[in-house]
C-alpha cells in the first residue's frame, strides 16, 4: 500500500495473477486523482495513461484531461476531454434501448 495525501492507495499486483484489468483501471484512475489533488500531475498523467492502456479510455481521457490540466498542457487538456465526452456518447448509445429497438427491426431473425 502507499500512503498519498493522507489515503491509502493499493498497489495492483502483478500483470499474470491477482486483480483484474478491470480493477487495475480503476486503481489507475483513482491513484492518478489522487496524485492531482496533491498536484502530482506528471505522476497523476502516468496513471491515467496506464488506465487508457488497459481499456477505460472514458475514465482514463478525463484523468488525462486533468492531469494535463495541472501541466498547464491546455490544448492537450481540451482534446482528452473530447475524447473523454466522445467516448462516453459513444457508450451512451451502445447501451441505449432505441439502438436495441432499431437493431432488433432491422434484424427480425435475432
Amino acid at each position: 500500500a502507499i500512503l498519498l495525501c493522507g489515503a491509502d492507495v493499493r498497489e495492483g499486483e502483478n500483470e499474470e495473477g491477482g486483480e483484474g484489468a478491470g480493477d487495475r483501471q480503476v486503481l489507475y484512475a483513482n491513484r492518478s486523482a489522487a496524485y492531482a489533488s496533491c498536484n502530482r500531475h506528471v505522476e497523476a498523467l502516468a496513471d491515467a495513461e496506464h488506465c487508457i492502456l488497459l481499456g477505460s479510455s472514458n475514465l482514463g481521457q478525463r484523468r488525462r484531461s486533468e492531469a494535463l490540466l495541472g501541466l498547464g498542457r491546455l490544448q492537450e487538456a481540451e482534446a482528452a476531454s473530447a475524447l473523454a465526452e466522445h467516448d462516453s456518447m459513444s457508450q451512451d448509445l451502445r447501451h441505449s434501448p432505441l439502438l436495441a429497438q432499431h437493431n432488433a427491426a432491422s434484424n427480425p431473425s435475432l
